[in-house]
């Protein structure tokens, strides 16, 4: 998940609802107006939450890649470019 700011909603039950459903969520906290305890109960591990700005974005979106497709074998992104 990608966000900015505060949710108007509740996170809690459907974060839980994915993890329970064994889906491994990560969150990318862009600046610095969004809340530790949402994105704690977004991410499914501690290891899973990003913290960024929008100039370092790509910089994450790239550790982030590597660090999914580790799990997965081969992996694209974005522009054609693998991760292994």
């Amino acid at each position: 998940m990608l966000t900015d700011g505060l949710s108007q909603d509740s996170v809690r039950q459907p974060s839980l609802g994915l993890q329970r459903s064994g889906v491994s969520t990560f969150v990318v906290a862009i600046g610095r107006k969004t809340s530790r305890r949402q994105l704690h109960q977004i991410a499914s591990s501690s290891h899973n939450i990003f913290r960024t700005s929008f100039r370092r974005l790509s910089n994450v979106v790239r550790s982030l890649a590597r660090r999914v497709c580790s799990n997965r074998g081969e992996c694209v992104i974005q522009n054609g470019t693998e991760i292994k």
